[in-house]
């Protein structure tokens, strides 16, 4: 909900210098954030749901631009893709060019085991503790909660709802073997395959210098991604502690006016 309004909240700076997106957006999203983390440390999921249908209803007043925005999705590194230190902060610079942020949630990143439980067996690579029967069960069981949480914030109208793993993964098994499941794994290409089924073909994938699963599974399945989504656009990000901000920005900088020219919306950046 945070990613979709900040885009879509533009004001003018208090010093009239320009467009800033996403200044009421940001304290709201605190406001729900504390209030989300105190209704869990109660374990009180039923106010959990209240408070998202909450949340939904006031994130969409918020909303001053209706319609398209542009759209860039970031995959990558599990650490370095949800860590706004570690990746210099790069979700904060797209929305202040106006970019609709797009970040898959953390949750498949552990529903990939109950996939995997069924590659493993049938490949024979490992012996499983738990039948694919039990896992079965228990993922349907999950999906069942999670859908209650889509349902939460159906008000909201850019929520996009919780994805299904298995489906996922059929979408990754034209790009690697499922086998592959070192790192992000298989989960990687998946991501980006679902980004572009959502109609968002600028990507861009973070990696950690160096980190050999993510350069093989995302570099390396770069070709084969594209040809199976024509339209994508991926841009590959290294960090290390000695990248220059220089180094980043000035590739994202490129990045985000392709992307507008490809919008149907003329925003202008800050």
């Amino acid at each position: 909900m945070y990613y979709a309004t900040a885009a879509r909240e533009k004001n003018i700076s208090p010093d009239k210098s320009g467009y800033v997106y996403g200044l009421k957006a940001n304290i709201l999203y605190e406001e729900y954030i504390y209030r989300g983390q105190q209704l869990i440390l109660n374990k009180d999921y039923k106010a959990l749901l209240t408070t998202i249908s909450q949340a939904a209803v006031e994130f969409k007043r918020l909303c001053n631009i209706h319609g398209k925005v542009p759209q860039i999705g970031v995959v990558g590194e599990i650490y370095l893709k949800y860590n706004a230190f570690s990746n210099k902060e790069i979700a904060s610079w797209l929305i202040n060019q106006g970019i609709e942020v797009v970040l898959p949630s953390l949750l498949p990143f552990f529903e990939t085991y109950f996939v995997n439980n069924h590659v493993n067996k049938k490949l024979n690579i490992k012996r499983t503790g738990v039948s694919t029967l039990v896992s079965d069960s228990l993922y349907w069981y999950l999906q069942k909660i999670v859908r209650q949480y889509d349902d939460a914030a159906k008000d909201f109208p850019y929520y996009r709802s919780f994805g299904n793993i298995f489906y996922t993964a059929k979408q990754s098994e034209n790009i690697v073997s499922l086998a592959g499941d070192f790192g992000e794994g298989w989960l990687l290409p998946g991501e980006v395959c679902e980004l572009c089924n959502l109609g968002v073909n600028n990507v861009i994938s973070v990696q950690p210098f160096g980190c050999i699963a993510n350069q093989i599974i995302s570099k390396g399945v770069e070709k084969r991604l594209k040809k199976n989504n024509p339209k994508l656009n991926m841009l590959f990000l290294d960090f290390d502690n000695s990248i220059s901000d220089a180094n980043i920005f000035n590739r994202l900088y490129f990045m985000v006016n392709n992307c507008k020219s490809l919008n149907l919306l003329n925003i202008p950046t800050t």
